[in-house]
């Protein structure tokens, strides 16, 4: 039975340390997670955490300091005193002098006198190196006497008067004569004391004043080794910031840490990355008002020289026969309404990339809209020898937009896919519905498949012909036009281009 109560007390004590060291662990876990988590994310906590183990190594390190000079004896003072022990010897003797006199009050009889002397005794020899006590009747006989040597009292007589008068109190010697009552008897007790003296030690402010160097120093020199990261931080950030004020946006930020310095060189990233885009912004549009100044330049000088240069054959009588006459009008006309139409698609681009266009908005028939489109374009399809295939895969739908403008840019994507067709081909205009939005899809096989960028087709004066002749191509302005006038109604246009075939969609 004694063994099994063993074997659980041991199993017993397995599984209070199992828990103790899981309670250890946790404990463990939980501080490192804690520092981690809310000491080194916040700058102010970092401070304070580290000002307390400061407060704390220095008050440690200033206390061992003193300690190591106290040991060795610098500022150390040592006293010796008699007095305080010969004070403890009088307050020994009144108190047991007073005791025997309690005992006489109170009436107690036979007190035996060599009791009253062994207490006298024991209650001054604790202070005292030698002590002699003397009982003596009023005569001046000894009648009791006590000595740390235990020998025998060879006097058996003393003259009490000259006791009396001879008592004194020196630094390290004691004699003193006190009148006491016995059992109604008046006795004297005569003691003689060697006091036992009181070494004390004391120091100067040597000590406290190096305890306060060495803290100070030391919390210095703690301050100075955990800030330094920061500090030398710091002044990197500082450097970034110089180096992005002198224009270079390329120089790379080390992010360091979780706190408040860290969360500053992200912002200082940031705003870096903003800075570098909006340059390279600046630099695009720049790029694009002068691109735009050469082609508008070149889009209206082109037709207007040629209107000048017949004008001017005209205007010499250059024309020999009327034929040539009509030929160099009618040029002079086309090249004006060329030059018309670009100015007016200018126009018009403008004012939709400043949102100065009213929209007269009304309830139309999407399938109505695109048959108009589609009869419209059909002569000039005939021309090229282009058939134009409309498909509806959906309902009608009634959508809510300015007709005019929408008409215009399906206009445009068809016009543009006959243009840019095979001869005896088809251009497929697809009508189809998902979900609540309408997708619109022109699609033909094209004849320009390498000239073509799909990613600028909706770009502002972009060609395929990049001669920008005015013979093969429109004002560049067109799908750009189409574009604003798609997002206006809240939709996208986008283009896909598969092998040769071209397909670009509106969804609305």
């Amino acid at each position: 039975m004694k063994k099994i109560l063993k074997v659980n007390k041991f199993f017993n004590f397995g599984a209070y340390s199992n828990n103790l060291k899981e309670k250890t662990k946790h404990a463990k876990t939980a501080t490192k997670n804690f520092y981690q988590d809310k000491i080194l994310t916040n700058l102010r906590y970092e401070i304070l955490f580290v000002c307390l183990v400061g407060v704390i190594v220095s008050l440690l390190c200033g206390n061992i300091a003193r300690n190591i000079v106290q040991s060795i004896g610098i500022g150390k003072i040592e006293t010796t005193d008699y007095g305080q022990n010969s004070d403890n010897i009088t307050d020994a003797l009144s108190s047991a002098i007073w005791s025997a006199h309690y005992s006489t009050i109170m009436g107690y009889e036979n007190i035996e006198t060599s009791t009253i002397t062994q207490d006298i005794y024991n209650s001054i020899s604790r202070f005292a190196s030698y002590t002699e006590v003397f009982l003596l009747d009023i005569n001046g006989h000894v009648v009791h006497y006590m000595s740390d040597s235990h020998s025998q009292n060879i006097v058996d007589t003393i003259n009490v008067p000259q006791l009396i008068l001879n008592s004194s109190q020196l630094s390290h010697a004691l004699e003193k004569t006190v009148p006491v009552v016995i059992n109604d008897t008046i006795y004297y007790v005569y003691i003689k004391a060697m006091t036992t003296s009181i070494q004390t030690i004391d120091y100067t402010s040597t000590p406290e004043v190096i305890d306060l160097i060495v803290t100070i120093l030391v919390f210095i020199a703690i301050i100075i080794v955990a800030t330094a990261k920061k500090l030398r931080y710091i002044e990197y950030l500082s450097f970034c910031l110089h180096q992005i004020s002198t224009g270079d946006l390329n120089y790379k930020i080390d992010i360091q840490g979780a706190d408040q310095l860290a969360q500053v060189a992200k912002d200082i990233d940031y705003m870096q990355r903003e800075l570098k885009n909006q340059q390279e912004l600046r630099e695009q549009v720049e790029n694009t008002k002068n691109e735009l100044i050469a082609n508008v330049a070149h889009d209206l000088r082109t037709p207007l020289t040629a209107v000048i240069g017949y004008i001017g054959l005209i205007r010499d009588n250059q024309c020999k026969t009327e034929d040539d006459f009509d030929k160099y009008v009618n040029i002079a006309y086309n090249k004006s309404t060329r030059l018309k139409i670009l100015i007016d698609d200018l126009f018009e681009y403008t004012k939709l990339h400043n949102n100065e266009v009213d929209f007269k908005r009304s309830r139309l028939s999407i399938q109505t809209l695109l048959s108009q489109v589609v009869d419209e374009l059909i002569p000039i399809a005939t021309t090229n020898n282009i058939e134009i295939d409309l498909t509806f895969m959906c309902p009608d739908k009634v959508i809510y937009g300015d007709m005019s403008k929408l008409a215009r840019v399906f206009e445009n994507l068809i016009d543009n896919a006959i243009k840019y067709s095979y001869n005896e081909n088809i251009v497929n205009v697809v009508v189809q519905q998902r979900n609540d939005f309408i997708y619109v899809s022109v699609r033909n096989k094209t004849v320009s498949v390498d000239d073509i960028d799909v990613d600028k087709l909706f770009t502002r004066f972009y060609r395929t012909d990049t001669s920008r002749n005015s013979d093969t191509g429109g004002s560049g302005l067109g799908l750009a036009i189409a574009k604003h006038i798609v997002v206006m109604h809240g939709g996208k246009i986008w283009a896909q281009l598969d092998d040769d075939i071209i397909t670009v969609t509106v969804k609305l």
